[in-house]
């Protein structure tokens, strides 16, 4: 799934559409999105609200699950189960998220999907702001099904 067509999906989702996050990477298995700060998204010491940050990790997980996806999401439907997430520090600045479906869950994904219809895979995820620092972390389990046709 090309780049420009997920962030047309993406602004489709009301909160993601009112975020602006944008995916600026992906690959088979892993997505880049990020997220300009806003006077709106901020906290009331001024950086990247927690709230915010989680919305900017969840877009890069679907994404990345949406990579890998034949079909992409014309043909699925991920939707979130489970979450592990910290918070580590102040996000400063633009946020970045980074998301990687690991090798051995990808190839389970794609297996159970063609044998099954559905499977959960699991999403890790890190959240950076413009210093490098790594502001957030985690996990996220996502349930995935065939559309009905």
């Amino acid at each position: 799934m090309q780049t420009e067509m997920l962030n047309q999906m993406l602004a489709t989702v009301p909160f993601n559409g009112w975020m602006n996050v944008q995916v600026t990477g992906l690959q088979k298995g892993a997505a880049t999105c990020t997220l300009e700060p806003r006077r709106e998204l901020l906290n009331h010491i001024g950086t990247l609200h927690a709230a915010v940050q989680f919305g900017l990790a969840e877009s890069a997980c679907g994404a990345a699950i949406a990579s890998s996806l034949p079909g992409g999401l014309l043909a699925y439907t991920p939707l979130i189960t489970r979450v592990d997430f910290q918070y580590l520090a102040a996000l400063k600045g633009k946020g970045t998220a980074r998301a990687q479906i690991a090798e051995d869950a990808l190839e389970n994904l794609l297996s159970e999907l063609e044998v099954a219809g559905r499977t959960r895979v699991n999403v890790q995820v890190e959240v950076t702001g413009e210093d490098g620092v790594v502001a957030a972390a985690g996990t996220l389990e996502w349930y995935v099904r065939k559309n009905q046709n």
